[in-house]
């Protein structure tokens, strides 16, 4: 668990991160860096929590190579100097390799296959605990169920920064062939029919609200209202 505190008076802003990071479920390491500096020039600082990394890069990468790029800019408001980092991200498609981008969407998408799986799994149990049984024709519906449920309840949640109906029919097209994999390695035989397959493909939007992905061309890339979160807050001077 990360603990960061920022606090504030009259005169500035002072910001503290702890340093432990976990590896597993019992090793701790006290000498992660989470507390970084945004600008060469300006009292502007970025804490990090969650993720150490997006797409495979450490945050603490790309935070120093956006300082770089912005050399001595200033901005008016601190809320500027968060939209150029983003923004930075956004518009530098060298950064996320293709084959990185493509397997960030299949740990997601498969990562959400099998909760929907265990979930399936944990329902049969449940029923033939109780009836000592279950009918062969009860299998696929309570797939079937399950899968329009979440496709339900995704269905009305609003996307994820920066991602829309295009991008989510373009992201569909593109890696349907990953889709249809992940499928078959997650559910192996069960039966789908046709609708629920296009249920299932829809559910991956659940990995929309978490880190939403665009097409390779304007850079396949994860939005930024996702579990790598960041902090921007002023570290002096009102900013």
């Amino acid at each position: 668990m990360t603990a960061e505190v920022a606090i504030a008076n009259a005169s500035a802003i002072a910001l503290a991160a702890d340093s432990a990071v976990s590896i597993g479920d019992q090793k701790i390491y006290n000498s992660a860096l989470k507390l970084f500096s945004l600008s060469k020039v300006a009292p502007v600082g970025v804490m990090i929590y969650g993720n150490a990394d997006l797409l495979d890069i450490p945050w603490e990468t790309l935070i120093k190579a956006h300082r770089k790029m912005l050399g001595g800019q200033t901005f008016e408001k601190l809320e500027q100097y968060a939209n150029s980092f983003l923004t930075y991200l956004q518009a530098s498609p060298g950064l996320f390799s293709e084959e990185t981008q493509q397997r960030w969407l299949r740990d997601n998408v498969g990562g959400y296959y099998a909760l929907i799986r265990d979930e399936f799994f944990a329902t049969v149990e449940a029923i033939i605990k109780e009836r000592g049984e279950i009918k062969p024709d009860e299998a696929p519906k309570i797939l079937a169920d399950i899968i329009k449920a979440h496709y339900n309840d995704l269905k009305y949640r609003k996307f994820a920064q920066n991602f829309g109906e295009i991008q989510n029919k373009e992201i569909r097209a593109k890696y349907s062939g990953d889709f249809t994999e992940i499928r078959k390695e997650i559910f192996e035989s069960l039966p789908f029919s046709t609708s629920i397959i296009s249920r299932l493909t829809g559910t991956y939007q659940e990995t929309n609200q978490i880190s939403s992905v665009r097409p390779r061309g304007r850079n396949t890339l994860p939005s930024f209202d996702s579990s790598d979160k960041m902090e921007l807050v002023a570290s002096s001077h009102g900013r």
